[in-house]
C-alpha cells in the first residue's frame, strides 16, 4: 500500500474564527502523490480546529 502526507500549515487571526480554503492546497497535494486512486484523508491535530467538507 502506498502512502503520501503532506502538512499543510494555516494561520489564523487570533481572537476571530478563522476559516481557511485549502481546497487547492490539497488537490495539489494529490497529484504530487502519483497516486491515483485511493482515499484523501484531511485532519487536524489541533483541539481547537477543526476541518469542514
Amino acid at each position: 500500500m502506498t502512502v503520501y502526507k503532506k502538512n499543510i500549515d494555516v494561520a489564523s487571526h487570533g481572537k476571530t474564527p478563522t476559516y481557511v480554503n485549502i481546497t487547492e492546497e490539497v488537490k495539489e497535494a494529490i497529484l504530487e502523490s502519483g497516486i491515483m486512486n485511493g482515499i484523501c484523508v484531511v485532519i487536524s491535530p489541533h483541539t481547537t480546529c477543526g476541518v469542514f467538507f
